[in-house]
């Protein structure tokens, strides 16, 4: 029994040392293939079998056989692409891929919504921008009410004139008690005078009603005056120091402020540093 079965051992042994020598044989003769894509996450195929999906690095694909192969890169929205690869035994083969973006409708832009800016009052947040022919309308309503301030305040002053010069047209008419005889009255420079006759007295009271009459309308002419400079200075700012923000604190701290008297008029600009 024992001799029968020896040659069947030997054979076994045998068949079995050409397999091992066969396999080894044939991953010693094996290459390599290096894929790499300019895209990230292409799936790769080898030979129609999948081999798997590439990251940031290259794919090595080991243990291929020499000879020719297919490899085949693939992407939802690219273009395939099959290349042709020989793989030589011991060696590596590089396979560079570029991927083209298969074409698809533009995409549309949606514009970013509207911005809705509160409104601010004059002074607050941004500077107010006017027109340009609103500001020309107040530079002009400006000058307009600044000269006919100075008119008014010239007119109070020529009032005020007209008043004086009756007050001294009336001087040597004026009367006062003292004791120079005969009759006891004075004029204004001290020296016995007469009482006043018909004539002198309504001449007196005429110009005294004239005197009161121009004494209102020169009062009149300052307050209309000095209200005009007020309004004038007030348009100055909003047309000239306001239209730039950077110069609106000069606005506060400038300010006109209108000087009266009975015989004088006039306007002063205070700068508060």
């Amino acid at each position: 029994m024992r001799k029968r079965h020896r040659p069947l051992l030997l054979l076994a042994v045998l068949g079995l040392a050409l397999a091992v020598t066969a396999s080894a044989s044939a991953r010693c003769g094996a290459g390599t293939v290096k894929v790499h894509s300019d895209v990230i996450g292409v799936g790769v195929a080898l030979d129609g079998n999948p081999s798997g999906t590439m990251g940031t690095d290259d794919m090595l694909l080991p243990g291929i056989s020499p000879g020719k192969h297919e490899i085949i890169i693939t992407k939802p929205g690219y273009e395939q692409v099959r290349r042709e690869v020989t793989v030589v035994s011991g060696e590596t083969a590089p396979l560079d891929v570029k991927m083209t973006r298969l074409p698809g409708p533009t995409a549309t832009v949606a514009p970013p919504p509207a911005t809705t800016v509160p409104a601010t009052r004059p002074g607050e947040g941004e500077p107010v921008v006017r027109s340009a022919s609103g500001n020309t309308g107040l530079k002009v309503a400006t000058w307009l009410v600044f000269g006919a301030g100075v008119v008014n305040i010239a007119l109070g002053v020529k009032f005020g004139t007209d008043v004086q010069s009756i007050n001294n047209d009336l001087d040597e008419f004026r009367r006062f008690q003292c004791a120079k005889p005969p009759f006891m009255l004075c004029d204004s420079k001290m020296e016995a005078a007469r009482p006043l006759n018909a004539a002198q007295v309504a001449y007196v009271k005429a110009k005294k009603d004239d005197g009161q009459r121009l004494e209102k309308y020169q009062y009149g002419a300052y307050i209309a005056g000095g209200g005009a400079l007020l309004t004038s200075g007030f348009l100055f700012y909003m047309a000239y120091v306001k239209e730039n923000t950077s110069s609106a604190s000069i606005g506060r701290r400038l300010a006109l402020v209108p000087m009266l008297s009975p015989t004088e008029a006039g306007a002063s600009a205070v700068l508060r540093f």
